[in-house]
């Protein structure tokens, strides 16, 4: 995982659970490996079945799902939120973002 400082100050905010994010800039994180979520609802959960990620771009800043008119649940290569305050891009043009199916 590369990040650059906004997006670490953004996961420290995560981290301690705060409404909103504390960093005054976009923070951009590159997954090459991928990740695993449990939920596109709750960013806190534990419990769910793992959703599978593969590479990806995350753009780290307020977004209101509302107002962007994108998905709030993943699909293969499209860009989503990820919980209130985070977008999801494929790490390149027509890639699945799934790993495996999802649950």
């Amino acid at each position: 995982m590369c990040v650059d400082a906004a997006s670490m100050q953004w996961s420290a905010d995560f981290k301690s659970h705060k409404s909103k994010p504390t960093n005054t800039e976009p923070g951009i994180i590159y997954m090459l490996a991928g990740a695993t979520q449990r939920s596109d609802t709750d960013p806190y959960d534990t419990t769910s079945p793992p959703i599978p990620i593969g590479p990806h771009w995350m753009i780290m800043w307020p977004f209101d799902p509302k107002t962007t008119g994108l998905p709030t649940t993943q699909a293969d290569g499209r860009i989503h939120h990820v919980g209130r305050v985070t977008l999801c891009l494929p790490a390149c043009h027509g890639a699945s973002l799934t790993q495996g199916k999802r649950p």
